[in-house]
C-alpha cells in the first residue's frame, strides 16, 4: 500500500512539474511576442500577441559531397548541372570562385567549350550559358539516351 501511495505522490509531483514547465513556456513566448508589440488588424484594432513556440534550427554535419566531373556526355549534363547549381551556384561564393570550381569540374569536350574564356566574374555567366546551349539541348540529350538504349 505504501508503494502505491509513493507512486501516486510521484505522479502528482511529475504532473505539477509538467504544468509549471508549460506555464513557463507560455510566459517566455508572451515576453518574446510582447517585445514585438501588438499588431493592428485590418479593422485598425490591436490584437494581443499569441504565444508561439520557438523554432530552432539545428545544423547537422553532412558528409562531404564529391562533385562529379563532366566530360561532355550529353546524358550526364542535367545531373551534373543540377548538382552544380545546388552545391556551388546557389552558394554565397563570388562568381570568380564559382567559375573556378566550374572549370575544375570540366574535362574533354566540356572544358574545351569554355577554355578560351578568361577567369572573370562576367565570364562565369557566359560560361554557364555556353554549356547550357551546347549540352542542355533537349533533342541532343534525348538522342544520347536513345543511343545508349540501343547499344
Amino acid at each position: 500500500m505504501r508503494e502505491i501511495e509513493q507512486a501516486a505522490d510521484f505522479r502528482d509531483e511529475r504532473n505539477r512539474c509538467l504544468a509549471r514547465a508549460k506555464e513557463l513556456l507560455v510566459e517566455i513566448n508572451r515576453k518574446d511576442s510582447g517585445e514585438r508589440n501588438a499588431q493592428a488588424d485590418d479593422d485598425g484594432l490591436t490584437t494581443s500577441p499569441r504565444p508561439t513556440l520557438r523554432s530552432t534550427k539545428t545544423k547537422a554535419r553532412l558528409p562531404k559531397i564529391e562533385m562529379p566531373k563532366f566530360d561532355g556526355e550529353m546524358t550526364r549534363w542535367q545531373s551534373f548541372c543540377d548538382q552544380f547549381t545546388a552545391i556551388i551556384d546557389n552558394s554565397e561564393q563570388s562568381n570568380v570562385n564559382k567559375f573556378s570550381y566550374l572549370r575544375s569540374l570540366l574535362t574533354k569536350e566540356a572544358l574545351a567549350s569554355i577554355k578560351k574564356l578568361a577567369l572573370t566574374s562576367e565570364n562565369y555567366t557566359t560560361a554557364k550559358s555556353i554549356l547550357e546551349r551546347h549540352f542542355g539541348r533537349k533533342e541532343r540529350v534525348i538522342f544520347g539516351h536513345l543511343q545508349e538504349m540501343l547499344l
